[in-house]
């Protein structure tokens, strides 16, 4: 179990890095509910989850990296948990679920989300010490994200088993902690009365430096802490991910990015790259 200040710390990092960048306005819209998204059965219906899942990230959480592309979605008996994100050798990504938890539509929503995070996260060079801590980190910026409502409805559910029913807990916080997260991110986003938040109840002076980045009250005497533009420019992260599904071929990227420019020729390099992303997307359907 986590400890109630490590998670308020953890919670303040990831907040830092993806709210500090620009102002958001407060709005019941950050928490992105399980209703709004389609029920997934298929390969192709997860993939289309996750896409929602990061057109919502990219609006709430401007300071991550979030992907514009979706990793390939499988299905298989082989993944050792409930979900796995990972990168094979040629640098191509995925996002595996195990079809036990087909037919569970809020526990597929938490796994997606949390697997979705895990991919935001990568790409932002957000990580533990540890590849626990980095689990445990990636549960809370799903907090971050406003995926919350799709970790507390899934994270626990009834299984039926010979003997009856046995009760399953996915992810790698507790419910305790779960729901303390979630007073934590509705507090300083402005969404609930302060006072009603749990274990971690952030500080009212930083309370009041985060909700300061999220449009609040104004002093000139203290501003926010910066993230450093090194850490989250798109500049630097989208040409790896760009390299990563072209087998780090530089020679190839250029070229595609030349096509792009002759098609695009007002077009900045970010959205270039873009378009070189969705390219190589559309070509792998």
């Amino acid at each position: 179990m986590a400890s109630s200040r490590w998670i308020e710390e953890s919670l303040y990092r990831l907040a830092n890095a993806a709210w500090g960048v620009r102002r958001i306005v407060a709005s019941n819209d950050f928490v992105l509910q399980p209703e709004q998204l389609p029920r997934p059965n298929t390969a192709g219906d997860m993939a289309g989850v996750v896409q929602r899942l990061y057109d919502h990230a990219r609006k709430w959480a401007p300071g991550f990296e979030v992907p514009y592309y979706v990793p390939k979605v499988n299905v298989s008996p082989l993944v050792p948990s409930p979900g796995q994100y990972r990168v094979d050798s040629h640098g191509y990504l995925f996002i595996e679920v195990n079809p036990e938890f087909r037919g569970h539509h809020a526990a597929l929503l938490t796994i997606l989300a949390h697997e979705a995070s895990h991919h935001i996260l990568d790409l932002s060079a957000v990580r533990g010490n540890s590849r626990d801590e980095t689990e445990k980190l990636t549960d809370l910026a799903a907090f971050i994200c406003g995926f919350e409502q799709l970790v507390l409805n899934g994270h626990s559910y009834a299984r039926k088993v010979s003997s009856g029913w046995t009760k399953v807990h996915l992810g790698y916080l507790s419910s305790e902690e779960y729901r303390a997260a979630q007073q934590w991110v509705l507090s300083v986003q402005r969404l609930q009365e302060e006072g009603a938040v749990g274990v971690v109840a952030p500080s009212r002076g930083l309370l009041r430096r985060l909700r300061r980045w999220l449009g609040g009250e104004s002093d000139a005497a203290m501003t926010p802490p910066r993230v450093e533009p090194s850490t989250f420019d798109p500049m630097i992260h989208r040409p790896k991910v760009v390299l990563a599904r072209l087998g780090g071929d530089r020679d190839l990227l250029d070229r595609l990015l030349e096509f792009e420019r002759r098609r695009q020729p007002g077009a900045d390099d970010l959205a270039l790259l873009d378009a070189v992303a969705e390219s190589l997307e559309r070509d792998r359907r």
